[in-house]
C-alpha cells in the first residue's frame, strides 16, 4: 500500500510538472511578444522616420521612403515569425500621436479603431473577443515625447496551441480563467469567452478531486460520463493576470493503476498457489512491471518529443529574432562607421560611450583616447567644466541644434554644430558637423558686405544702418548730430603719378588718422574712392553750440589730414589736403540718402571755393539742385515735344556780303514765347550726356537746311557753321555719322564748317586731330571758336587742322575804349594772317568796332550790326 501511495504521489507530481511546463511555455511566449513589440517600436526604421520628421521632411520629400522601410520590416516579421508552424502576427500597425495610421500591414482597407487602447500600456496584452485576436502594443517615443505606438495583432488561437483539448471523451481538457472573471475556452474550432463569477473558489497550484460545486466549469465545455473520476488543477501564468485550468481523468494521471481490491487479491495469490507456480507469478510480476515501465517510458518519450518540438520551434523563432537584431545592429554600425558627419554617444553621466571614425578624424584623436572619458575631453582643459555645462543645457533644454567649440589634438578650435537625440538606456546621440569654415566664410561675407576691403572701415551699407540709428538716437535724446563728407583734394594726380599702390596706402593712412581723431561712439566710413563720411553724435541740443563743436571737429580733421605722408622710404613726404561738406540734424524726418546728399552738396561748394576747407549745407544749394534737376527732366523730352528750334546768325565780309551763317539753338520751354538761351541749358546738357542726342539732332536739321540752300541760286554758295561739343566729337561713331548724313542729304561737304572750342579739345588732342584730318579729306572745314578765352596756346594754331579762328566777343566789345582788348585783338589778327588763317570777329555791334577790325585786317564779322539770330526760314528771306 505504501508503494501504491508513493506511485500515486509521483504521478500527481509528474502531472503537475507537465501542466506547469505548459504554463511556462505560455508565459515565455507572452513575455517575448511584449519584448518584441517594444523592439519594433524602438527599431531603426521608426527612429529614422522620427529623425527625418523632426528635420522637417514631408511625405513628398523623404518620409514616404521611411514609411515604406517600416512596412517592409513589418511584413518581414509577419512572414518569418511563427509558433507551432503558424505565423504569429496577423497584422502590425504604426499609429502617430494623433491616432492616425501611418503603416498598416493589412491591405484590405480595414478601418479598425484602436482608440480604446490609448494610454493603456500597463496591461501586458488585451483580447479582442469579437475578432478573436490577441493584441500587444508598445509606445513610440522621441526625445522623451510620445510619438505614437505600435500594435501587433495575433490570432487568439495561439494561446491554445500548447494545450490539449479533446471534445470526445477527453482525458484532459484545458482552458483559461482571467482575473476579470472571464473564461476563455475552445469548443470545436470556436473560441468562446464567457463571464463567470465563481472562479474564486478554485484553489491555486493544487491537484484536487473534482467536486459537484465545480460543475459550472464543464457544462458549456464538455459533458463527462463520470465526474467522480475527474481531477482539477489551476496553474498561474508567470507575470500574467490569468490562470490555466486543467480538468483531467484519473486514468490520465495514474495511467490506470490497479485497484486496491485487485492488489489485495494479488498479494494473497502466492499463499494459495503452489510453490511451483511461484516462479511463474514472479516472472509475470516482472513482466507487468516491465510493461508498466515501458508504458511510462513511452509516455515520457512522447512528452519529451513534444517538449523538444516546442523547444525547436522556440529556438527557430529566437534565431529569427536574433538575425533581425543582428541585421539591425549591423545597419546601425555601418551607418555609424561610414556617416560623413561625426557621431558622439554619451551616457547619463556624460561619459563618452561611442564615437565614429569621422569624429575621430575631425579631432585627430584615436577612439581609445575618447571612449570611457568625460565629454570634457573634447575641449581644452580650462574649458572642461563650462563645456560639460553647455552640453547638459543642450540635453536638458531639448535643443534641436546647438553650436559648441571642440579642441583637436593639435589644439585647433573647431566650431561644431550639434544635433542631439535620445537613445534607449539613458543614452544621448549627437550628430556633429564641422562648421568652422562656414563660420569663417560667414564672417568674411559679413565683412565684405558691411566693411571696406581696403581700410576695414564701415562701407556705405553699414553707414546707412549707423546713420539710421543716429537719426533715432538724435530724436530720442534731443541732441544734434553732424554728418561730414570728406573728399581728398586732387587725389587723382597721386594715382596717376605715383600709382594706385601708393594711392591705396595713402587711403589707409587717412582712414587711420580719421579713426584716431574720432571717439568710439562716432562713425568713420569709406563710401568709395577717396570719399569718407564721419558721423559725430551728442553735440548738444543748442544749434549754436553744435555748430561750434562741428567746426572744431572739421578743423581738427583738416589739420590732421594735412600732415605729411611717408609713402615711400628714403623719399620726400607726400602732402594731401581735403575738403569737407557738413550737415547738422536733430531728429529730422529726413532719409539717410537725403542727409548724404546734403553733405555732398556742401562738399561740392567747398571744392568750388578753393578746397582745403569746409562748408555747411545751405538750403539754397538744394533749391539750385532742384531747379537743375527739373530743367534736366524737361530737357530730356525737348526733342520729342518739338521744343527745340534752330536759329541762324549771318556771317558777312568787309564788303557787307553774306558769306554764311552760324547755327544757334533755342529752347522754347512749355510753349513760352521767350526761349531759353544756350548758355542756360547747354552746360546742363553737357554734364547729363543729353548733348549727344541734341547734338545729333542739330547736325541733321542743319544739313537739311543746307540742302535747301543748295537748291537756291542766291544761297547755294553760303557756308554753314555748326557748334560741336567735345563730348559729341569724341564719340567713336561721330565721323561715320557725318559721312552718312552728307551722303543721305547730298550736300557739299565744303560748305560745312564745324566749330570746336579751344578748352573742349585740349585734353584729347591725340584723339581729336585724327578725326579732324579724316573729315578735312572730305572737304569739311574746322573753326576754333572763342579763341582767347582758354589757354590760347599758339601751338594749337600750328598743330590743329583748322581754317578759321573766331575772336570771342568779350574782346571785341571794348576794343574802342580798352587798350588791352585792342592789343589782344590786334595780336590775334596778326598771328592768323601770318598763319594764313581766316579771322572772324564775334559780337560786332557798332561802326567804330567795325572800323578798328577793318584797319587791323579782319574781314569777316558776326554781330547785331549785321543781323540778329533768326529762325532758319526767315534767314534766307
Amino acid at each position: 500500500m505504501q508503494s501504491q501511495e508513493k506511485l500515486k504521489s509521483v504521478a500527481e507530481e509528474r502531472f503537475y510538472i507537465e501542466t506547469k511546463h505548459t504554463s511556462t511555455i505560455l508565459a515565455n511566449f507572452l513575455e517575448e511578444q511584449k519584448s518584441l513589440v517594444e523592439t519594433i517600436a524602438t527599431g531603426n526604421e521608426i527612429e529614422n522616420f522620427l529623425v527625418n520628421q523632426s528635420l522637417g521632411m514631408s511625405l513628398e520629400y523623404g518620409l514616404n521612403v521611411n514609411l515604406f522601410s517600416i512596412k517592409s520590416s513589418f511584413d518581414k516579421k509577419i512572414t518569418n515569425l511563427k509558433w507551432f508552424d503558424e505565423p504569429i502576427y496577423q497584422r502590425i500597425v504604426f499609429l502617430d500621436e494623433h491616432e492616425q495610421v501611418l503603416v498598416d500591414t493589412k491591405t484590405n482597407g480595414s478601418t479598425t479603431d484602436f482608440s480604446h487602447l490609448a494610454h493603456n500600456f500597463s496591461n501586458s496584452f488585451q483580447i479582442d473577443g469579437t475578432n478573436k485576436t490577441l493584441i500587444f502594443q508598445a509606445p513610440v517615443t522621441y526625445r522623451g515625447l510620445s510619438k505614437g505606438r505600435v500594435i501587433t495583432v495575433a490570432s487568439l488561437n495561439l494561446l491554445f496551441k500548447p494545450l490539449q483539448v479533446d471534445q470526445k471523451d477527453p482525458e484532459l481538457h484545458q482552458f483559461f480563467i482571467f482575473n476579470s472573471n472571464q473564461r476563455l475556452f475552445k469548443v470545436g474550432d470556436d473560441i468562446v469567452q464567457q463571464a463567470e463569477n465563481r472562479v474564486a473558489i478554485l484553489p491555486n497550484e493544487k491537484l484536487i478531486p473534482f467536486k459537484k460545486e465545480y460543475n459550472f466549469l464543464i457544462g458549456s465545455i464538455f459533458t463527462p460520463q463520470d465526474t467522480g473520476s475527474l481531477y482539477l488543477l489551476k496553474n498561474s501564468i508567470d507575470g500574467e493576470y490569468f490562470k490555466l485550468i486543467t480538468i483531467v481523468t484519473s486514468d490520465r494521471i495514474f495511467s490506470k493503476l490497479s485497484s486496491n481490491v485487485f492488489l489485495y487479491i494479488a498479494s494473497l495469490v502466492p499463499i494459495i498457489l503452489i510453490i511451483g507456480l511461484l516462479t511463474y507469478f514472479q516472472m509475470r510480476k516482472k513482466t507487468l512491471e516491465l510493461e508498466t515501465n515501458v508504458e511510462i517510458s513511452s509516455k515520457n518519450i512522447n512528452a519529451l518529443y513534444d517538449a523538444n518540438t516546442l523547444l525547436a520551434d522556440e529556438i527557430s523563432r529566437r534565431i529569427v529574432l536574433e538575425n533581425d537584431l543582428r541585421e539591425s545592429e549591423e545597419r546601425y554600425r555601418a551607418y555609424i562607421d561610414h556617416a560623413p558627419e561625426g557621431i558622439l554617444v554619451v551616457d547619463h553621466n556624460y561619459n563618452i560611450v561611442e564615437v565614429n571614425p569621422s569624429l575621430c578624424m575631425l579631432l585627430g584623436q584615436e577612439k581609445q583616447n575618447l571612449v570611457g572619458y568625460s565629454i570634457g575631453a573634447l575641449t581644452a582643459a580650462e574649458d572642461k567644466s563650462d563645456f560639460v555645462i553647455q552640453f547638459k543645457n543642450i540635453i536638458n533644454n531639448k535643443k534641436d541644434i546647438e553650436e559648441l567649440i571642440f579642441i583637436t589634438a593639435t589644439d585647433a578650435k573647431l566650431m561644431m554644430q550639434l544635433k542631439t537625440m535620445s537613445l534607449p538606456n539613458n543614452l544621448v546621440m549627437s550628430f556633429c558637423v564641422d562648421i568652422t569654415q562656414k563660420k569663417v566664410d560667414e564672417e568674411n561675407i559679413h565683412k565684405l558686405a558691411y566693411y571696406d576691403a581696403l581700410t576695414s572701415l564701415p562701407n556705405r551699407r553699414m553707414l546707412q544702418d549707423r546713420l539710421r540709428q543716429a537719426l533715432i538716437t538724435s530724436k530720442r535724446d534731443n541732441q544734434y548730430v553732424v554728418l561730414m563728407m570728406l573728399d581728398l583734394d586732387d587725389f587723382k594726380s597721386l594715382n596717376d603719378t605715383l600709382g594706385h599702390d601708393l594711392g591705396d596706402l595713402l587711403l589707409t593712412m587717412v582712414a587711420s588718422r580719421l579713426s584716431a581723431c574720432m571717439r568710439e561712439i562716432d562713425v568713420v566710413s569709406r563710401i568709395g574712392g577717396d570719399e569718407f563720411i564721419v558721423i559725430a553724435e551728442h553735440l548738444g541740443s543748442n544749434v549754436n553750440k553744435a555748430l561750434i563743436e562741428a567746426k572744431k571737429i572739421a578743423n581738427k580733421l583738416i589739420q590732421e589730414i594735412s600732415q605729411p605722408y611717408p609713402l615711400e622710404p628714403n623719399k620726400p613726404y607726400y602732402y594731401m589736403t581735403c575738403s569737407f561738406g557738413l550737415t547738422l540734424f536733430k531728429g529730422a524726418d529726413l532719409s539717410t540718402e537725403t542727409l548724404i546728399k546734403q553733405a555732398d552738396l556742401a562738399l561740392y561748394q567747398a571744392k568750388n571755393d578753393g578746397r582745403n576747407n569746409y562748408k555747411f549745407f545751405d538750403p539754397k544749394m538744394q533749391e539750385a539742385i532742384h531747379e537743375r534737376s527739373s530743367m534736366e527732366s524737361a530737357l530730356r523730352g525737348a526733342i520729342e515735344k518739338n521744343q527745340l528750334r534752330l536759329y541762324c546768325q549771318p556771317l558777312v565780309d568787309h564788303g557787307g556780303n553774306l558769306v554764311g551763317g552760324e547755327v544757334l539753338l533755342r529752347w522754347f520751354l512749355n510753349g513760352e514765347e521767350t526761349p531759353v538761351m544756350p548758355n542756360d541749358f547747354i552746360p546742363l546738357a553737357e554734364s547729363s550726356a543729353l548733348i549727344l542726342p541734341i547734338g545729333d539732332w542739330v547736325i541733321e536739321q542743319a544739313l537739311q537746311y543746307l540742302k535747301k540752300w543748295q537748291m537756291m541760286e542766291h544761297a547755294r554758295h553760303l557756308k554753314l557753321s555748326i557748334n560741336i561739343s567735345a563730348r559729341q566729337f569724341l564719340q567713336p561713331s561721330f565721323v561715320q555719322n557725318i559721312k552718312n548724313l552728307i551722303e543721305r542729304y547730298r550736300v557739299d561737304p565744303k560748305l560745312i564748317k564745324l566749330e570746336l572750342t579751344e578748352s573742349s579739345i585740349i585734353e584729347k588732342l591725340e584723339e581729336v586731330i585724327p578725326k579732324m584730318n579724316e573729315l578735312r579729306q572730305l572737304g569739311v572745314e574746322f573753326a576754333l571758336d572763342d579763341f582767347g578765352t582758354g589757354f590760347s596756346s599758339l601751338s594749337y594754331l600750328k598743330i590743329l587742322p583748322i581754317s578759321q579762328v573766331k575772336i570771342d566777343k568779350s574782346f571785341v566789345r571794348d576794343i574802342s575804349t580798352d587798350v588791352n582788348d585792342a592789343a589782344i585783338v590786334s595780336a590775334i589778327v596778326a598771328i592768323c594772317q601770318s598763319l594764313k588763317l581766316e579771322v572772324v570777329a564775334e559780337g560786332v555791334e557798332n561802326q567804330s568796332q567795325l572800323q578798328f577790325l577793318l584797319e587791323k585786317g579782319c574781314y569777316l564779322y558776326q554781330g547785331y550790326l549785321f543781323g540778329k539770330p533768326v529762325p532758319f526760314n526767315d534767314f534766307i528771306a
